[in-house]
């Protein structure tokens, strides 16, 4: 039997459409809303593709796992190599340490194709707008297609089996158990995206994903055993419209993937499967969309960090998503192209003809160039995102674009991290700093104060937690806050307080009151930390670009964000109502006429984002105060020992 699959240019005018839709929702998600289904597409035309092959070496008992891997090696791995090469390159010119640092843990997860699992478990799902400038979120796919390679052909071992206990309705057996696997890999789609704690991890899973290789592997093996199994062209007419109509009113707010995805994927099959001389394969078969389907993979790989570095560049910011400019389309598309023709040409074709072992292979075009790049991510990580790059007689990146002191306090879970300590050998008190980020982004303020004032400053923080969240770290946080109560004289909390959060999170109110109750209870003295105005443009992104530009020593100009203001307000009247001493770090600043510029003197950026301090912003803050303030005074409403009545107003520093 000939294993070899016949060629459809069908096929590859279908893949064009995948790619293209994929590339114009990525451009401006408002241009085709459900653009993001041409990978589920993808992932139907691989699993027809994968399987008829696989399939039909397995009837003619021809079927090789290492000739298997070898072509799925050098149609794979050549070109993704040297998107992962430049796009390093570029990352090393444009990106600031910390994004660095998560582009290093990108690559390595790329390189072994888990990087689905990376971005689950990152903060964001993969519409959100800081997602947007990972340059390497679209390995997820292909991490996905590399997990159904690995698994699939054992399955097969298992269908064929079933096949030979089966002789008579072989046929329908197979198709059987493969809608009960596509029922089964849709369910938990469906359940884990219905789920908010779950529904990141719907959306990248294979598990979850694999319904929609099994609907091209069902078909796949329809054709095969159904030798004479034609689609009426009028099926496939309509399956082709009604797959445009889903490129263009699915959106990224419906509940997907799991059921929803089996429609467009079942029109996908239907639109691939045999058909005689339909309108919609001889439309698929024109020479334009041929030649960009053959394109298809290169345009996959460059498009995304193309796009994303752009945007890390250009995008500032702030109230209004990010939009190309009609000249910034063109230059990401002629830009797509020109490196996706090349890389086509000049890499995916030649290393896919090449006739050579399995182990060569492996070796030269897995094995070597996949421990190159590891290596360098893991330099990336060792080095925390290389920030040397930046450091100039001006300008500590350390101190710039991190709110807090890594030098101090290296871990991402701050637990009794003493920031301080060795500049106050002999304490009067000792203070604990509790919260999210919000607490990490005033450390360098309050330790700042502490050291001046002989008070040692602990921290116990973690980034998005707050009193209601209950995951792992949030809870270390809580653990470390309540057993180590005794230590300390007084506790100072932190979080990003909005109007939304007193006024909406019910859930998360409640359990702050019960946080703050058990505070008391331990007769230690208790405040909250007011939030300070932030900008509507990203400090750091606006330092970048000025960097890039050449003109890096310029002042920072952004239009400051008030929304702080009204978040005080309530804040100021919980505390009141929970007899919690406020400290408005706004009104102390104004009092005295000052206020935290984007920058200080030198050009460096006193935030991190919109509404983080840096370092050096933290470091200006506690500068300003002990100038200005009584020493006596600012001890007194930072670091009382005890809740003397003078204390108790609601109204301290405003």
């Amino acid at each position: 039997m000939n294993t070899l699959l016949k060629y459809n240019p069908a096929i590859d005018g279908l893949r064009a459409v995948s790619v293209l839709a994929v590339f114009v929702f990525h451009l401006n998600k408002n241009w085709m809303p459900g653009g993001f289904l041409g990978v589920d597409i993808f992932f139907t035309i691989s699993g027809y593709l994968i399987t008829t092959i696989l399939y039909r070496e397995r009837l003619s008992s021809t079927f090789s796992y290492g000739n298997f891997y070898r072509r799925r090696i050098n149609r794979i791995l050549p070109a993704y190599f040297l998107v992962l090469s430049v796009t390093m390159v570029a990352a090393y010119l444009l990106v600031l340490p910390y994004d660095f640092y998560k582009f290093g843990i990108s690559v390595i997860s790329s390189i072994f194709f888990i990087s689905n699992f990376n971005y689950a478990a990152r903060s964001g799902d993969y519409f959100s707008n800081n997602a947007e400038q990972w340059p390497l979120l679209h390995t997820w796919s292909l991490s996905v297609e590399e997990q159904f390679y690995i698994f699939w052909p054992l399955v097969l071992v298992l269908l064929f089996y079933l096949r030979s206990k089966f002789e008579k309705s072989h046929a329908v057996t197979l198709l059987v158990v493969f809608a009960a696997l596509i029922a089964v890999s849709a369910a938990l789609g469906t359940f884990m995206a219905m789920r908010p704690d779950a529904a990141k991890w719907s959306y990248y899973l294979f598990v979850t994903r694999a319904n929609e290789l099994m609907i091209g592997a069902a078909l796949a093996v329809a054709v095969i055993e159904y030798k004479d199994l034609r689609v009426h062209p009028m099926i496939s007419n309509l399956a082709m419209v009604g797959l445009l109509l889903c490129l263009v009113l699915f959106n990224r707010e419906m509940l997907f993937p799991g059921f929803s995805a089996l429609l467009p994927c079942t029109l996908a099959a239907l639109v691939i499967a045999p058909s005689r001389g339909s309108a919609a394969h001889k439309l698929l078969s024109v020479k334009a969309l041929v030649a960009i389907g053959l394109l298809s993979y290169s345009i996959y790989l460059w498009h995304w960090p193309t796009i994303a570095l752009s945007k890390y560049v250009l995008d500032f910011g702030g109230p209004t998503d990010f939009a190309f400019s009609p000249l910034g389309v063109a230059a990401v598309v002629a830009f797509t192209l020109l490196m996706s023709t090349l890389s086509y040409h000049w890499v995916e074709k030649p290393v896919r003809r090449m006739k050579n072992s399995f182990a060569h292979s492996f070796v030269y075009v897995f094995l070597l160039p996949g421990v190159l790049l590891s290596g360098l991510g893991a330099w990336v990580l060792y080095t925390k995102g290389m920030p040397q790059r930046f450091l100039s007689d001006q300008l500590d990146p350390r101190l710039a674009f991190y709110h807090i002191d890594k030098s101090k306090c290296p871990s991402f879970v701050s637990l009794g991290c003493q920031g301080n300590a060795a500049d106050v050998p002999h304490p009067s008190e000792r203070y604990l700093l509790v919260g999210n980020s919000h607490a990490e982004h005033y450390y360098q303020m309050v330790s700042a104060l502490g050291t001046a004032l002989g008070v040692q400053v602990d921290l116990a923080s973690a980034g998005a937690c707050y009193p209601h969240v209950k995951t792992e770290k949030c809870e270390r946080v809580r653990a470390y806050v309540f057993g180590h109560l005794s230590d300390y004289d007084g506790i100072l909390y932190a979080q990003k307080w909005t109007p939304r959060y007193f006024r909406e999170n019910r859930v998360g109110v409640a359990a702050m009151d019960d946080f703050f109750a058990k505070l008391r209870a331990a007769d230690k003295p208790v405040a909250v930390l007011g939030r300070i105005h932030g900008y509507l443009a990203s400090a750091d992104k606006v330092f970048n670009y000025h960097r890039l530009t050449d003109s890096s020593d310029a002042p920072l100009t952004m239009e400051i964000d008030d929304s702080y203001l009204e978040a005080n307000v309530l804040l100021r009247d919980y505390a009141s109502t929970e007899q919690l001493r406020f400290i408005d770090v706004e009104a102390l600043l104004k009092e005295i006429g000052k206020r935290v510029r984007a920058s200080d003197e030198h050009g460096r950026p006193n935030y991190l984002d919109t509404h983080h301090l840096s370092v050096y912003g933290g470091e200006w803050i506690a500068r300003t105060l002990l100038a200005n303030y009584p020493h006596s005074y600012l001890k007194a409403l930072f670091f009382p020992v005890r809740q003397a009545p003078a204390l108790q107003s609601a109204d301290l520093g405003s």
